[in-house]
């Protein structure tokens, strides 16, 4: 039952392997220096993906579990899953503490970083039809990203492995008890969700509303929401909707500021002492590589999610799946190079102003960050060649290694200060091609694939 479509489980499965080989490789390390720890950063990242998919598989089987149309029925079950949920995700924390204890890792700070992931990894939105789930969380859903993203630098996991006990101490209680909470599941609505608004409370609220939106407000809202004209073909997937320019500046700009204000209170804490300016500089050191691999994971997401294709082939104008599948790598083809260019330039600016990257290498670099995240979001299509590889798990696997090891690398290399080597500008230069020959074949091959033409049932 836990490996029936789950695809989390197999990402989790494949980046344990990947983990245990990095282990091997650095287990003899001595990796103290002067009271820091200090890991591989190949060896943090796998580590922090493993456990991020494999406490997901868990939630993803327990939500689904709790949340039958039946199970309100059986009390004893929702008790039994539970707890059998706390005892998976014990386990989990226990295995996954070992190969950081191997590395020589302090225990306690180790379950510190598993506890700062355990409340983002068991959301309630997991694995449902929609209409079992519960309503989305916008602000938990932000942070949650921007956590995920944070620990997925391994000089962050490296701050929190290297802080005093009480800090970790303090960390897990506080993760333990969001996750407690998290995974608390009422079958039934309680009577303060289930309150009836008073007789014209809605449109009192909307005249509210309609007084105090200006003019002024309104016409920000359309400079900020604009699109530019060829991204405006529609019918397209939800997933391309995020096309406005200057809504993924915006958005990039505040999720780069949050990471900086999380990253400096950590490097704060870590040092027991109040916040510094350089310590801003230290937090904003790996904002250029999170912008380029934030930027690349969304691309993929058309791919992954299908559940409203058969609408849009069915009642769009376009007769044959191969027109529609044509029609979406067009749409995927112009999203990707309009992110990638902001991207790319936002990065490289702030890489500049940080004097990490020389001026005269800034055009070449923007450039070979631009390949590495258009490569990125093509690797996904991959699987459409072979029918078995067609899975939502195995392309989000994809997407999300490209993204955070392929993007993430390209942008430690070319946005550095230290010289860039002769086979990385050529495998930037590769990637063309590579995007070329995904872009002429895979429409075609999409359009063979096995995805259903009737809609699926809500």
């Amino acid at each position: 039952m836990l490996f029936r479509e789950n695809g989390a489980l197999t990402a989790a499965l494949f980046y344990l392997g990947v983990m245990g080989y990095e282990i091997v490789q650095h287990r003899h390390d001595v990796l103290w220096h002067d009271g820091y720890f200090t890991q591989s950063p190949a060896l943090g990242q796998w580590w922090w993906l493993a456990q991020q998919m494999l406490f997901v598989a868990f939630a993803l089987q327990y939500w689904r579990q709790v949340r039958s149309p039946l199970s309100a029925f059986y009390p004893r079950m929702l008790k039994g899953e539970y707890g059998a949920i706390l005892i998976m995700l014990g386990g989990g924390m226990v295995v996954l503490a070992l190969p950081m204890m191997i590395v020589k890792a302090p225990i306690l700070n180790t379950l510190a970083l598993e506890t700062i992931s355990l409340p983002m990894a068991v959301g309630s939105n997991l694995g449902m039809p929609k209409t079992l789930r519960p309503r989305i969380r916008w602000l938990r859903s932000a942070l949650t990203l921007l956590i995920f993203l944070l620990f997925l630098f391994p000089k962050m996991q490296d701050r929190i492995l290297s802080a005093p006990w009480f800090v970790a101490l303090g960390l897990i209680i506080a993760g333990v008890i969001l996750t407690l909470i998290e995974l608390h599941y009422a079958p039934f609505p309680t009577p303060a969700t289930n309150q009836t608004r008073l007789p014209g409370t809605d449109a009192k609220a909307g005249l509210l509303r309609a007084h105090f939106l200006s003019p002024m407000l309104g016409r920000v809202l359309r400079v900020v929401f604009w699109q530019p004209p060829w991204l405006r073909h529609m019918p397209v997937p939800q997933a391309f909707n995020m096309t406005a320019p200057m809504t993924l500046v915006l958005l990039t700009i505040s999720m780069s500021i949050g990471f900086m204000i999380v990253a400096t209170a950590i490097v704060a804490a870590t040092h027991q002492r109040w916040p510094q300016w350089h310590d801003a500089l230290a937090g904003l050191e790996p904002v250029p590589q999170f912008i380029c691999m934030l930027s690349a994971m969304s691309l993929s997401q058309w791919l992954v999610a299908r559940r409203n294709w058969p609408f849009l082939f069915t009642l769009g104008p376009f007769g044959h799946r191969s027109v529609f599948a044509r029609r979406l790598y067009r749409t995927h083809f112009l999203q990707a190079i309009q992110t990638a260019v902001i991207a790319s330039v936002l990065a490289c600016g702030i890489a500049i102003g940080r004097g990490a990257l020389p001026p005269s290498r800034a055009p070449a670099a923007t450039l070979a960050v631009i390949c590495a995240i258009m490569g990125a979001s093509y690797v996904p299509s991959l699987t459409v060649f072979a029918a078995r590889a067609a899975r939502p798990g195995l392309t989000q696997m994809l997407s999300t290694v490209s993204a955070t090891m392929g993007v993430q690398l390209a942008a430690e290399i070319f946005l550095g200060p230290d010289h860039v080597p002769s086979w990385a500008w050529l495998t930037a230069a590769a990637l063309v091609p590579f995007c070329i020959v995904i872009a002429m074949f895979a429409p075609t091959a999409l359009a063979r694939a096995d995805w259903p033409i009737e809609p699926p049932a809500l």
